[in-house]
């Protein structure tokens, strides 16, 4: 394995080759991803950033088609947070994971330990430092967790605490590193925090393909929303999201940030879905394709996906990183 450093400026290095001579991607993880969960059937989900990372890890020491740059985040500053969560809410969730951890199963469906908090704290840090990375460079970065689009400015859902995806959208428009920013979801749920959120907001266009037919049971208004049934496959949903992606209006989209959600998978238990590895790997060479079309640089977030079989899960994972790396605007 060849270990990448970042310049700072437009790429990355290694020992004098130029940067866009070389497949990279920027790659976060951090040891706080790997926590424990009460819950035994979402503790499963809980060990899939660290077992992917460990997979990647092993699959540099035998590859030469590309790179991966490792990145380590940090949990998310307060005043990031904060401009795009309630400062009262989250205050209250520092309270809660102190004094009553218990009490976050009535808002999140999961108890919220101080270990859990700063899971959630530093997946929000994983997807903002993605985003700043994929804006700086041109260079495709993705986090090994994230997606929680269920969260609202105010108040949870499902078990997303903060809305990392919406985070560092709005952290990248504040601070002037894009003017418009393109959020894909493709996780099997719609991103109803992430379409309130970012309601009232121009610079933000939503863009969600999902199941309507299951949580969350209100649907929120993206800008552009292909409601799913149950049981579509590969052939409808590859054609819907061709469409989809042809009318996302010709906007100057600095960024794309993409939930790459592998519960769209036949095997998920919850999301009732029926695309096959092979079509979501298609699906992710067309958000591909589409990105590198538009020349907009994009931030990966891995989503949902809850099947039994981990291994197939870890393999739609694997399948994404493999189709983004490289990829630049």
């Amino acid at each position: 394995m060849r270990l990448l450093t970042w310049d700072g400026q437009w790429g990355l290095t290694h020992e004098g080759l130029a940067a866009d001579s070389l497949q990279t991607m920027f790659a976060i993880y951090s040891p706080a991803y790997d926590v424990s969960c009460d819950d035994e059937g979402l503790s499963r989900w809980y060990l899939l950033p660290r077992l992917l990372y460990d997979r990647l890890r092993a699959w540099e020491e035998t590859s030469s088609s590309g790179e991966l740059a490792w990145v380590e985040p940090k949990p998310v500053s307060h005043h990031v947070l904060v401009r795009t969560h309630s400062p009262r809410y989250v205050a209250r969730n520092e309270r809660m994971s102190r004094i009553d951890p218990q009490g976050g199963r009535q808002f999140f469906e999961v108890a919220l330990y101080p270990d859990l908090l700063e899971f959630f704290l530093t997946v929000v840090g994983g997807t903002v430092l993605a985003a700043e990375k994929a804006v700086q460079s041109g260079v495709s970065a993705m986090n090994l967790a994230g997606g929680f689009h269920h969260a609202f400015r105010d108040r949870g859902g499902g078990f997303c605490v903060y809305n990392d995806i919406a985070v560092a959208a709005m952290h990248v428009l504040a601070t002037g590193k894009a003017k418009q920013v393109l959020i894909i979801d493709c996780d099997a749920h719609q991103g109803d925090g992430t379409a309130g959120i970012f309601r009232r907001e121009s610079r933000a266009f939503t863009f969600s393909i999902h199941n309507n037919d299951i949580f969350p049971p209100k649907k929120r208004r993206s800008d552009l929303d292909i409601a799913l049934r149950n049981g579509t496959g590969d052939d409808e949903y590859l054609t819907r999201l061709r469409h989809g992606l042809a009318e996302v209006p010709d906007l100057p989209f600095g960024l794309v940030l993409y939930v790459a959600g592998a519960d769209v998978h036949e095997g998920d238990s919850l999301a009732g879905l029926k695309l096959t590895t092979e079509g979501i790997a298609e699906r992710d060479r067309l958000v591909r394709g589409f990105a590198e079309g538009r020349r907009t640089p994009v931030a990966v977030v891995t989503g949902g996906g809850y099947g039994e079989d981990t291994g197939t899960v870890l393999d739609i994972r694997e399948n994404t990183v493999r189709t983004f790396l490289g990829a630049s605007r």
